[in-house]
């Protein structure tokens, strides 16, 4: 598997994945991709092809706090760190998971045609 080739390079040195079962091998290989690519941008695509965006993307967002800045976030972090409130979202499945496609574009697309 690839993945193992990832997680067998020198300066990672993970055990390899011997799963094969689909089922069980999905969620083992959402985390490595969440886990490996973190910060490259990715992420937010990879929930959208998965189609768990809505699954995901919800409840309280949180930040990192920094020294002499103001926190502006009007609730305070239930597990005790000093992480600042940003926001709440609720992504709604079909509905934010989806992006408008322009008339123009359609009308030139043969595909959506009647």
């Amino acid at each position: 598997m690839t993945i193992n080739k990832v997680r067998g390079r020198q300066s990672v040195q993970m055990p390899p994945i011997t799963e094969t079962d689909r089922d069980a091998l999905r969620p083992i290989l959402r985390k490595e991709r969440r886990i490996e690519l973190a910060l490259e941008g990715i992420r937010y695509w990879d929930l959208l092809r998965w189609e768990i965006l809505g699954d995901v993307m919800k409840g309280d967002f949180w930040g990192a706090s920094f020294t002499d800045a103001k926190n502006t976030g009007s609730k305070v972090d239930p597990t005790g760190n000093k992480r600042w409130w940003v926001d709440t979202k609720n992504f709604r499945k079909g509905q934010d998971e989806v992006w408008p496609i322009p008339q123009s574009e359609q009308d030139i697309n043969p595909n959506l045609r009647d």
